[in-house]
């Protein structure tokens, strides 16, 4: 099962339904390699054992463009895109699984 580029913090639903993981998507040191950050949910509701990637949904960041950011995001990769740029590092789910909070690095 596959899930985006270099997941970080792996968090379950409070019940136990879904599995998020914050995808970071961090470059290599000399920026040769820069994968998009995203995350990704995993519904194990009916357990692990057989789960195929279509259990899985991966949310990318390609649609935010960095003239819909703020002033105070600063998009600095070399030659990198928003998505490239923006890696989620945290993830929590609020008890009513509603919202998912993910922070960008």
């Amino acid at each position: 099962m596959t899930v985006g580029a270099q997941p970080d913090t792996i968090t379950f639903t409070p019940d136990g339904k879904s599995v998020l993981t914050a995808n970071e998507g961090e470059p290599s040191d000399n920026y040769a390699a820069d994968p998009e950050g995203s995350v990704s949910i995993i519904n194990v509701s009916k357990g692990i054992v057989g789960i195929s990637q279509s259990a899985v949904r991966t949310a990318d960041l390609a649609a935010v463009k960095k003239e819909d950011l703020g002033d105070s995001i600063r998009i600095y990769g070399r030659n990198a895109s928003v998505a490239q740029d923006l890696e989620p590092e945290y993830i929590a789910v609020s008890g009513e699984l509603r919202t998912a909070y993910v922070s960008l690095h």
